[in-house]
Formats: structure tokens, sequence, C-alpha cells
């Protein structure tokens, strides 16, 4: 506070660390690196002022950030920092991110699937279609994944991958033949 204003009075300086202090609290993002990275650019005065007037909160601002990081855009850029059309830098950034994010869930959930294959494998016999529907088994952990990403459920995040592995559930698709892909 002394080096910004150093014929300041004691009550500006308070004043001057009080804000910084609120701004600090306001700013808690969860990831300490990336929060350094923000602030080699810009100060968490300048932040946090810019978050109230834009009506941003930390938590969508930090998804992204954690976006702009992965895919390596410059953070020095205030066009990157404060995106004047933040909502749609956004929803594509994240959008980015999340697919990249998806990917590797899938490639770290191999063994997994072949166990899960195996038990699909031995379970054949529930595989089902007629006319108007098909039940499709459940082979791998992507279709876990994408199956809970498409309509917003926990089966793809949480433990049904592993008891369908080791052989304690077999979980299966409904699909009408006339769309079999939603």
């Amino acid at each position: 506070a002394y080096k910004k204003n150093p014929q300041g009075s004691a009550r500006d300086y308070a004043t001057s660390l009080s804000y910084r202090i609120q701004c600090g609290r306001e700013l808690a993002f969860e990831d300490k690196e990336l929060y350094q990275k923000i602030l080699q650019h810009t100060s968490r005065e300048r932040l946090c002022e810019w978050l109230s007037d834009n009506h941003i909160g930390t938590r969508v601002y930090f998804d992204y950030i954690r976006a702009c990081d992965y895919l390596r855009l410059n953070l020095g850029d205030t066009k990157v920092l404060f995106p004047k059309n933040f909502g749609e830098m956004h929803d594509l950034y994240t959008r980015q991110y999340r697919s990249h994010e998806r990917e590797q869930e899938k490639k770290k959930y191999e063994k997994i699937s072949r166990e899960m294959k195996k038990t699909a494998d031995r379970f054949f016999f529930l595989a089902y279609s007629d006319e108007e529907y098909e039940v499709r088994l459940a082979t791998c952990k992507s279709d876990l994944i994408d199956e809970g990403h498409d309509l917003g459920i926990c089966v793809g995040r949480m433990d049904y991958d592993e008891r369908q592995a080791n052989g304690k559930i077999m979980i299966c698709f409904i699909r009408k033949q006339s769309d079999p892909f939603t």
C-alpha cells in the first residue's frame, strides 16, 4: 500500500490492505500454480474488479483459465485474460478441454475395459433385439462415460465399471431400433 501511495495516510493503507485481503478471499483458486500464472500478468485487485463488473464467478473463471492453460493460450494477452465475450470464449475453450479430458480418461481405463468386455462376453445372452428395441451390453469404460455424459447421469463416474469388470453386475443399454444412437 505504501509503494502505491507513499503520501497516503494510515487509514488509506488499512483500506487498501483490507481490499487486497477481500480480493484474495474472493479469488481463492484451487490450483495455486495456475493462480500464480495469472498473477504474473495482472493484480488480484484488477482481476477481482473485472470478475465483479462482468458478473463472473471464480469457479467459472477458473474453468476458463484452466482450459486456456491447457490450450497453451498466452495468459499475458489481455484478450485471453479478460475476454470481451467471456461466455462464448468460456464455452469454446472448456468444450475443447473437456473433450481432451474425456479422451485421457478413456485411455486411462483400457485395462478395466478389457475386464468389462470379458464379463459382457459371459453374459452375451442378455443382448436382445426385436423390430422395435435392442438391448446392448456395455463392453468398455468409454461406453459408460459416453452414456453418463449424454444422459447426465452417474454411470460413467461411479464404480459401475469396476463392478462389471468383477462380474458383480452387467450394464445394458436399451435403444429404439429406429434411432440406436440415442
